[in-house]
């Protein structure tokens, strides 16, 4: 029933921040991010690309319910849905048709 209070030293830190990113500061700091290595994430469309990608690949896709992405990791017999059986596995042709294209969040060996 406790309702948070945000204290003064925080509500000044978010502030600052807020200016941090969306000031003049802008430029700056994406230069930062993507020295860091960002990248734009990858986007699958087809069967044929998610076929092509390796074993240990994560990627996420928008189902019925946009507010909570399916999410799913290439393993060597197919692919495995995060929280679900872990004995299931699916082909690349199952996961397609997607209604949004397929997010690829991570490739082994890319970035850190």
């Amino acid at each position: 029933m406790g309702v948070d209070r945000v204290s003064t030293e925080q509500m000044e830190a978010r502030r600052e921040l807020g200016q941090l990113i969306m000031g003049r500061t802008a430029p700056a700091a994406a230069d930062a991010v993507l020295a860091a290595g960002y990248r734009k994430p990858a986007t699958i469309t087809t069967a044929e690309e998610l076929d092509a990608l390796p074993v240990g690949s994560v990627v996420a896709m928008i189902g019925s319910e946009p507010d909570s992405p399916a999410v799913a990791c290439r393993a060597a017999r197919g692919w495995q849905f995060l929280g679900a059986d872990p004995e299931r596995r699916y082909n690349s042709s199952s996961l397609m048709p997607s209604p949004e294209p397929i997010t690829v969040l991570h490739t082994p060996g890319e970035g850190a």
